[in-house]
């Protein structure tokens, strides 16, 4: 006997929320799901007329009043329909079938289609209304505007915005980006103001940030960040590790912004094995912290989160504890901290950096609260203005661009905080073999691939591989450090966005992911990741849940999921042979079609 089919079934779920008393429902399963599926059954009025168990203890018995019988007495109750309330759906289905029942489906199914409350689609996310508030905000020489619609291009920001943008995916325009730097540097490497001749040290460094970051993925302007790289430290060495004033004239930008520009240095010390321009940054950190000025509550948010960001970045996380625990103490019910102690107003970015600060420190909940607060505060262009509330002065009629990467910085923290501290501590480090996931991806494997995983987690499906396929060299990339450090050792691991993969182009053999490319950002730069790391002729799966779908389950803010159709298509412009098939997680209805799984050729 084979199973009703989808519609018929869904027709059944159908008539029983109509005529309610007309039907008769028998849940198969008495444990955890069973009581979910109990609880459920409560909530919308619905009186199961039985629960079948294969437990022998629970025969004769009840739970919350339903009777528990055998299943060999299924057949003469005569059920409508019956409930899996099991993970073991697969083997239930086929114990039915033997007593001539055909007419089941799973809770997590029942529960969709009875529940038939239509969930609008989620629309443009926040994130990408700000991605997009920078490519509508990059002039066609690369060069990023200061504020929004302005013609005129901030070195500075460009130069800061190029690791953000390629965090995010986009790739080209973080290239484009580094090509106006180099048509816009001084010779001696340094770079000027947005709207002056004058050489800014900071304004320099923040340049070197962004050509380090370039660096990573073309030799092109190597050249170029040793020269600024070098500028800097010629200019910190010769001045006795300390910079020479450059905001003598702004009473509002203390000299400790500083502490921002050193990390670029530092991180270039390090890339190039330079222990002595290492030892010059440790020294000049420790001039500026004897500063009076530095880490005050009196500096505007955003000039004192430069400063703590800095330090953070540098290693000196005891130094900012008690400047963080006072801007914590300010922190208003809406999410907010005060742009100077004292105010009523906001520094918008002043909080997304702040933001960014808890975020690294491992305080994630107050952190969630700022971003909260600043998303409200969005544009509708997906842009910021630097201020807001009574008595703003910080630009508060124009959207800086600033506001924006810091922002989307402060967003890829959030999301990765969320799986270090809400998804690591429950997720689950193992998976049965014959998940239908599982054997997808087993599927395609020969036994000798060297294969990579993009949001491996705790690595459980890459136990299976190994399970299977001893051979095969085995790679994992996830953006949660927590959930990496579950990983078993014969797997790599590192950890990186699947919009800009740490690992050479034409490296694997099969790349594969699961459940993950729903938290992208960027479809297409992620699409795009999983076939440049993929050598030609190798193989590209995909499975995750599909847009029909939605609305299923509850679902982070940025989570969307894939059209089905679209992700063929985004696979196409890469690889050949490319299918799109249904697959079931384990305890999964057969008939759902939730997962997809979309394959293709490099």
């Amino acid at each position: 006997m084979s199973a009703l089919s989808k519609e018929k079934l869904y027709r059944l779920v159908d008539e029983h929320r109509a005529f309610p008393h007309d039907k008769k429902i028998v849940l198969f399963g008495a444990g955890e799901i069973g009581h979910a599926a109990i609880a459920y059954c409560e909530q919308k009025n619905i009186k199961p007329f039985c629960i079948i168990d294969n437990n022998a203890q629970l025969w004769g018995h009840t739970v919350k009043g339903i009777p528990v019988l055998p299943p060999k007495q299924i057949a003469e109750q005569n059920p409508t329909l019956v409930i899996l309330a099991s993970d073991r759906g697969a083997e239930m289905a086929e114990q039915l079938e033997e007593y001539g029942l055909n007419n089941y489906i799973s809770y997590f199914l029942f529960r969709y289609r009875y529940s038939a409350e239509k969930v609008p689609d989620p629309g443009t996310t926040s994130v990408e209304r700000a991605c997009r508030w920078i490519l509508e905000n990059q002039q066609k020489n690369g060069g990023v505007s200061v504020f929004c619609g302005s013609v005129h291009e901030y070195p500075e920001v460009t130069g800061y915005i190029i690791p953000t943008m390629l965090q995010y995916g986009f790739r080209d325009e973080a290239l484009a980006m580094a090509s106006y730097l180099a048509s816009v540097a001084n010779p001696d490497g340094s770079f000027n103001d947005a709207s002056s001749d004058r050489v800014y040290l900071f304004d320099t460094a923040q340049a070197l940030r962004g050509l380090n970051a370039i660096c990573k993925i073309t030799d092109e302007y190597a050249k170029l960040r040793e020269k600024t790289a070098e500028y800097l430290f010629e200019v910190l060495r010769s001045h006795d590790a300390l910079f020479p004033k450059s905001y003598e004239d702004d009473a509002v930008i203390p000299e400790t912004i500083m502490l921002f520009a050193l990390p670029p240095m530092l991180e270039y010390a390090h890339m190039t094995g330079s222990d002595e321009n290492a030892a010059l940054v440790h020294q000049a950190v420790k001039r500026y912290l004897r500063d009076p000025d530095g880490l005050s509550l009196g500096t505007l948010t955003h000039f004192l989160a430069y400063q703590i960001d800095g330090l953070i970045d540098m290693g000196y996380t005891d130094e900012v504890m008690t400047v963080i625990e006072n801007l914590l103490a300010c922190q208003r019910e809406d999410g907010s901290i005060p742009a100077y102690a004292g105010v009523d107003w906001v520094c918008i970015t002043g909080c997304s950096q702040i933001a960014i600060c808890l975020y690294k420190l491992g305080m994630p909940a107050p952190a969630d609260r700022l971003m909260s607060w600043v998303e409200r505060n969005m544009e509708e262009n997906g842009g910021f203005l630097g201020s807001v509330g009574d008595g703003a002065e910080y630009f508060e009629d124009r959207e800086p661009a600033w506001a924006v990467k810091f922002y989307l910085d402060a967003y890829k923290c959030m999301i990765q905080a969320h799986f270090d501290y809400n998804f690591a501590p429950e997720a689950p480090a193992d998976i049965a073999a014959e998940d239908g996931e599982v054997l997808s991806i087993l599927h395609e494997l020969s036994g000798n691939e060297r294969v990579l995983e993009v949001g491996c987690g705790k690595g459980r499906i890459l136990k299976r591989i190994h399970e299977r396929f001893p051979n095969c060299a085995l790679e994992g990339v996830d953006i949660s450090e927590k959930l990496l450090s579950y990983v078993p050792e014969f797997v790599n691991v590192l950890m990186g966005d699947m919009e800009f993969l740490p690992y050479k182009d034409k490296t694997f053999d099969v790349v594969y992911t699961v459940e993950c490319i729903e938290h992208s950002v960027n479809l297409r730069a992620a699409v795009r990741e999983l076939a440049r790391v993929c050598k030609p002729g190798g193989k590209i799966l995909i499975i995750d849940k599909q847009k029909s779908s939605w609305g299923r389950l509850a679902t982070p803010p940025w989570e969307r999921w894939p059209d089905r159709t679209t992700l063929e298509t985004l696979l196409k412009e890469y690889c050949s042979s490319v299918q799109s098939r249904p697959v079931q997680p384990f305890g999964y209805d057969r008939r759902d079609d939730m997962f997809i799984a979309w394959t293709g050729i490099r």
